[in-house]
């Protein structure tokens, strides 16, 4: 009943509730890719690298099922639970069988995990092919069965199909085989070499996409330089300081606690220790030395099922049985407040469907501009703002949830580079009485743009918004004597 009550409210609160809210802004980006044609969907996925594996499927859905918000969700929720069902399996092997329920229940709770499984986005997906290849790669190095490496090669390339950087895994089997080669001396290598080679030949159709990718990775980079202490935020600080405090509570509640030493073996320990931390370690470095700012946690969220397994090892310390069950307790379900804390009901910042549906209850006129900022790093070129399939990406918001009036998009900031760009997109604004600018993201440069040009003509307001970007509405000012229709008071 306890571990009823507990997975319960993990999956309930932090999976299930925020479905009921609008799609962000890289959801918006996945509904336009998908809702065109096979042409336009093959088209639209040339322009903005994504993932091949979850985007052909999500088309699937689109075209077969329907396309609603919750529809195009579900598979990404779906996704994430055959994920914790791996884990689940794959802690029973990998540390002992009681252990399963513990790092499963921590997963579900887990924020990062929370934040990710609900998103129209393949980050899901990825993560339960990932443990997929992972839980056959640990049967192969247990039994040594060709069926069980056959199926963590296939599982492999799939994560590579799903999102290029979840292919590093590759470097943590390296790592494992290579101990094993050292320890043992007796290693399968006539498998180890067809195995290297059957990936090879899988991934050789999507290289060259993933190729154009690194081509332009300072376009898709939209994070800063990261320092070398960045490294650490690979283990998250907010579970790893609740998992501490449920210790502090144990002894607080019992009079004494035993520990014991965890029962996992040196190849079970390098396995989780490599996967919980060579991924980041090589996006990090990779961020330092090349225009490719890849360090961005999403990117290696396939490492927290390693931190669910890091968290069930030590609980699985403590002797009792009892304060086992009193520490998996605490901490479960203070990760599931810590996930969407000091909000009764969990909200999707930036929501689009909130923007435009601000937008719909204003009366205004069909021909109003409005200028949007959707806040994809893409538009920081000014090529993008000029091609039509590509500027058709940047407003993905308005082509999720349309809205009327004549849309521009603006670029990613102010620039000089801009400067004919904007000069085309202003022309004819003095003949309308209203105009919109929406921007997403942090500050509000566009709004002081347009101040700083139209502050004497027109008066700005900024439209009241929860979770929905910013929108400032310039509306023209009525000169002192005069109604809206023009002619002078009597």
């Amino acid at each position: 009943m306890i571990w009823s009550l507990l997975l319960a409210c993990a999956l309930i609160r932090c999976w299930l509730m925020p479905l009921t809210s609008g799609f962000w802004l890289d959801e918006t980006g996945s509904f336009y890719i998908v809702s065109g044609n096979w042409h336009q969907f093959l088209e639209r996925m040339s322009v903005s690298i994504q993932s091949p594996l979850y985007f052909g499927m999500l088309w699937l859905v689109y075209h077969c099922v329907g396309s609603s918000e919750l529809i195009l969700r579900m598979p990404s929720i779906l996704a994430m639970a055959l994920a914790a069902l791996l884990l689940y399996r794959l802690a029973a092997v990998l540390i002992y069988p009681e252990a399963g329920w513990t790092a499963a229940l921590f997963f579900i709770a887990m924020p990062d995990t929370g934040h990710l499984a609900y998103q129209a986005r393949p980050y899901s997906l990825a993560i339960s092919v990932a443990l997929a290849s992972t839980l056959y790669f640990w049967r192969w190095l247990e039994k040594r069965r060709r069926l069980d490496g056959a199926l963590g090669i296939v599982f492999l390339a799939a994560a590579f199909y799903s999102h290029p950087t979840y292919g590093l895994l590759v470097v943590v089997y390296a790592l494992v085989i290579a101990r094993e080669a050292l320890s043992e001396g007796t290693l399968a290598f006539k498998q180890i070499a067809l195995g290297a080679a059957s990936l090879a030949v899988l991934c050789i159709p999507i290289l060259p996409y993933y190729r154009s990718a690194a081509g332009r990775a300072s376009l898709f980079s939209f994070e800063e330089t990261p320092a070398w202490t960045s490294f650490f935020e690979f283990f998250p600080r907010v579970g790893g300081g609740i998992l501490l405090f449920g210790v502090a509570l144990l002894y607080l509640m019992f009079s004494s606690v035993e520990w014991r030493v965890p029962p996992v073996t040196g190849r079970a320990g390098l396995m989780v220790t490599a996967w919980l931390t060579l991924p980041p370690a090589m996006l990090l470095v990779v961020a330092k030395l090349t225009p490719a700012k890849l360090f961005v946690s999403r990117y290696y969220a396939y490492t927290l099922p390693a931190v669910a397994l890091s968290f069930a090892v030590f609980v699985c310390c403590v002797k009792s049985n009892h304060q086992r069950l009193t520490l998996v307790s605490v901490t479960a379900l203070s990760l599931v407040v810590a996930t969407w804390p000091g909000n009764l009901w969990p909200f999707v910042n930036d929501d689009w469907r909130e923007t435009t549906g601000i937008l719909r209850q204003r009366a205004y006129a069909s021909d109003s501009p409005i200028f949007v900022k959707s806040g994809f790093v893409e538009a920081k070129s000014i090529q993008w703002l000029n091609d039509e399939v590509r500027v058709g990406f940047l407003l993905a918001p308005v082509h999720m949830y349309p809205i009327a009036g004549a849309i521009v998009a603006l670029p990613f900031a102010p620039g000089i580079d801009f400067d004919g760009y904007m000069a085309s997109a202003v022309h004819g604004l003095a003949s309308h009485n209203e105009f919109f600018v929406v921007e997403n993201g942090r500050g509000a440069l566009w709004q002081q743009w347009f101040q700083l040009r139209y502050g004497s003509t027109f008066q700005s307001e900024t439209l009241p918004s929860r979770n929905g970007a910013l929108i400032t509405r310039f509306c023209r000012a009525v000169p002192p004597g005069t109604r809206k229709s023009g002619l002078p008071v009597l």
